[in-house]
């Protein structure tokens, strides 16, 4: 098989139609079927690839030229002929895709020739497109050759397209990128947060575990208070931020997954479930803490009960001692039994100095709003007035003078 025969054959090959030619019509110089092979080879590995929403490759190569071209003013894509001719449409087409080679603003519609080999030579130095057609053919043409201007501009969709992929693969790039800061700023924001929140938490837990208790009312009242203001502020700030971190967290994945990129891996000790732990050992120690505070109180409480109920009892005690003593003096004589009435008059003087402390520790208990003791019945009013009446008693007891212990009293 000769050389045209071979070649026609890879042709045919490739599902492009041979009608009526052979390849003796090649070798004999037949100019109109030899242009028409040329023609449909052009079509189909040079033009008919190129589409835009399912048209044909003359449609879909109008309408892209349409699109790219929409923007320009003097330029009106309509067929692959005159539209073509002033050269401003292909000027278009390198200024849309390559503004920095063309100054379109520059241009006239006026200067068809100027503008057709401005195009054809940037194409041909600075995006390696042959120089296929000839300007001064074009312009002179009433009307150009439809075939030849569209497999010039085939050769610029090629070149464009090929821009095109690479400008988008760049943006999905960028895209991705910008992406992967976002999450990476994310996942830092999380770490960041977590840690701090992680060692406030563990901080506490070691305050709390080591905090003393006071040994007064006020100051297990004052402790018992700030315990409530911490859980009413600091620990509820806690419990918000472990939620947000949580919520954080979920973000993260979910971005990553929607993207199909590998789940987010926390570093160690920074999962949602060590924040919680924490957390669930924080509230075991508050639990501790707030046991160990009301019992305080109650021991204080209880304190203040006995501190006052201790030397009521006792002074309420000795008074029912002065009373029986005072009545078994009635069976003396005289000179003795003015000498026991001096000797308890005395005696309760010296009693009577035991009151002031009764009832700063009746007072104590009254400050802690102790409004029952269940160690007594008395009270610092009732014991003086008990005190007041017995020394009465002794005065009145053969007249004695009882000044001294009234004065005590």
């Amino acid at each position: 098989m000769d050389v045209q025969g071979k070649a026609l054959q890879f042709i045919s090959n490739h599902d492009v139609k041979l009608a009526s030619i052979g390849a003796e019509d090649i070798v004999d110089g037949n100019l109109k079927l030899t242009l028409g092979l040329i023609w449909t080879i052009i079509l189909r590995f040079a033009i008919v690839g190129l589409n835009e929403e399912g048209l044909s490759a003359k449609e879909g190569l109008l309408l892209w030229c349409r699109r790219k071209t929409e923007p320009y003013d003097n330029v009106d894509v309509q067929d692959f002929t005159v539209s073509f001719q002033d050269g401003l449409a292909l000027c278009a087409l390198i200024h849309r895709h390559r503004p920095d080679l063309i100054d379109y603003a520059s241009l006239s519609n006026e200067d068809k020739l100027g503008n057709l080999n401005l195009a054809f030579n940037v194409a041909h130095d600075h995006l390696d497109v042959p120089k296929l057609l000839d300007a001064e053919d074009i312009v002179s043409m009433p009307r150009p050759d439809e075939r030849s201007i569209m497999t010039y501009v085939a050769q610029l969709y090629t070149v464009f397209s090929r821009l095109d992929k690479a400008e988008t693969a760049g943006r999905r790039i960028g895209k991705l990128t910008d992406f992967k800061k976002t999450v990476d700023q994310l996942e830092h924001d999380y770490e960041q947060r977590t840690s701090a929140l992680n060692e406030a938490l563990l901080a506490k837990i070691h305050e709390l575990q080591n905090a003393g208790l006071s040994h007064d009312y006020d100051g297990a009242r004052s402790d018992i208070k700030d315990f409530r203001d911490y859980k009413a502020s600091q620990r509820r700030n806690w419990v918000a931020e472990q939620a947000e971190l949580a919520a954080l967290y979920g973000n993260i994945q979910a971005k990553l997954k929607l993207n199909n990129l590998p789940a987010y891996a926390t570093p160690e000790g920074l999962a949602i479930n060590d924040v919680e732990s924490n957390l669930e050992r924080l509230t075991a120690v508050e639990k501790e803490r707030r046991a160990a505070l009301n019992s305080n109180l109650r021991n204080i409480l209880d304190g203040l009960r006995r501190a006052f109920a201790n030397p009521a009892n006792a002074f309420y005690e000795s008074l029912v001692r002065f009373r029986a003593a005072l009545a078994e003096g009635g069976s003396l004589d005289l000179d003795a039994q003015l000498a026991h009435v001096k000797s308890n008059n005395a005696n309760l003087a010296a009693l009577a100095s035991d009151l002031p402390a009764i009832q700063a520790a009746e007072d104590a208990c009254l400050a802690a709003n102790i409004d029952e003791n269940e160690y007594t019945d008395h009270s610092a009013d009732g014991m003086y007035l008990q005190l007041l009446s017995l020394s009465l008693s002794l005065s009145l007891s053969l007249g004695c003078d009882s000044h001294e212990t009234n004065a005590a009293i």
